[in-house]
């Protein structure tokens, strides 16, 4: 996964940019897809996620949970079956 764009320095064709890091747009996009999952409406999913951005005591925990969540399915090693629906 990219994490940061490095884009600070002058480059070889004389254009200066930033860096930033990319762990905001990675979530947001999970985030969207777990709202568009579960058919919430767009507006209440755009407001919702500018609220946690806007407290970043309540983003930050919100990584935590997840990460604490994806590697307790990860380490339960479920087996992988295909369905077809």
């Amino acid at each position: 996964m990219l994490r940061y764009a490095v884009r600070g320095a002058v480059g070889s064709d004389g254009m200066q940019g930033i860096v930033y890091d990319a762990t905001k747009i990675k979530v947001c996009q999970a985030f969207y897809e777990i709202c568009d999952y579960a058919e919430l409406d767009r507006q209440w999913a755009d407001d919702l996620w500018k609220d946690v951005l806007t407290h970043p005591q309540i983003y930050e925990e919100m990584i935590k949970k997840v990460n604490k969540r994806a590697q307790e399915i990860i380490e339960q090693d479920l087996p992988i079956t295909k369905k077809i629906m």
